[in-house]
């Protein structure tokens, strides 16, 4: 079996996609060729491709349109799914909105007992104090 050009149809009519390298690769030989813009756009990639698409294809910039991308042999480029929960497309795989905050730290240095004192009436309130002494005494 003979090797095909990156672009060139199979035996069955159906097209394999390919990558913007082997399509650039494509490209930059057919120009060495000798052959226009214009002739590589209108031969190889049919009507819808146009000569501007081929040379800013030379410089890596590849259409984003379905149907010139499928014209040139790359995958169709779909929009990103929105997230169910908020509505919004990420760049993470988990949704910011859905982040839970985390509860305060306590932090109580157990040697200096003015220090814990302070930092127990800042976070708590007097029932949950209450409710400690309590719990302590028991």
């Amino acid at each position: 079996m003979t090797e095909r050009n990156a672009l060139e149809a199979s035996k069955t009519g159906v097209q394999k996609l390919y990558s913007e390298e082997k399509v650039l690769g494509y490209i930059l030989l057919q120009k060495a060729a000798g052959r226009s813009l214009r002739q590589i756009a209108n031969n190889d990639f049919g009507g819808c491709v146009t000569y501007g698409d081929v040379q800013r294809a030379m410089h890596g910039v590849f259409p984003k349109r379905p149907q010139k991308r499928l014209a040139m042999g790359l995958t169709p480029m779909r929009p990103a799914p929105a997230c169910p929960n908020c509505g919004d497309v990420h760049t993470k795989k988990t949704c910011p909105a859905q982040h839970k905050p985390c509860p305060p730290r306590l932090a109580i240095r157990l040697d200096d007992p003015h220090s814990a004192a302070r930092s127990i009436r800042r976070h708590m309130t007097t029932d949950q104090i209450a409710a400690l002494v309590r719990a302590l005494e028991e």
